[in-house]
């Protein structure tokens, strides 16, 4: 998820290069995979203080699997309800570093009106300028397992 430099310690998620994907089981015989298209957040980090937040939210109307009809299921009632949860969202608690490299986020998810808590595990975790507008730009990718239970 690259983000772009604003300021010296925040950096705003460029939704041009990010986004969330994601893989589930389909009826326990194949993996479905898909991704939510519209992202948005800012993150600050202080490396050298080793603290910082990160603060992400995720369009659930945007989610894409390539077919149509199934993506009208998961916006549904059935599964990501986004009539009345149009948004999924994630912020921090704690930035965890090995060493100077930042290496997981610990923090809370919120989906479909229910927070819980989420470690996402971070790597690679990248930094350097961009040759374009010589701004500091960030990426890595983060990731995690969330299980969901049918009720």
């Amino acid at each position: 998820m690259p983000f772009a430099a604003h300021a010296a310690e925040g950096y705003t998620i460029d939704p041009q290069h990010s986004f969330v994907n994601f893989s589930a089981s389909h009826f326990w015989f194949a993996t479905t995979h898909g991704r939510f298209d519209k992202i948005s957040g800012k993150v600050t980090l202080d490396s050298v203080a080793k603290t910082g937040s990160v603060d992400i939210t995720i369009d659930a109307g945007s989610i894409n699997t390539d077919m149509a009809l199934r993506d009208k299921n998961l916006r549904s009632p059935n599964f990501f309800d986004v009539a009345k949860f149009p948004s999924i969202s994630y912020q921090s608690s704690v930035l965890i570093f090995s060493d100077d490299t930042l290496t997981g986020i610990a923090g809370n998810l919120t989906l479909l009106g229910v927070t819980k808590p989420v470690t996402l595990t971070i790597n690679p975790y990248k930094c350097d300028t961009n040759p374009i507008n010589q701004k500091e730009r960030c990426r890595t990718a983060a990731t995690t397992q969330i299980k969901r239970t049918l009720a």
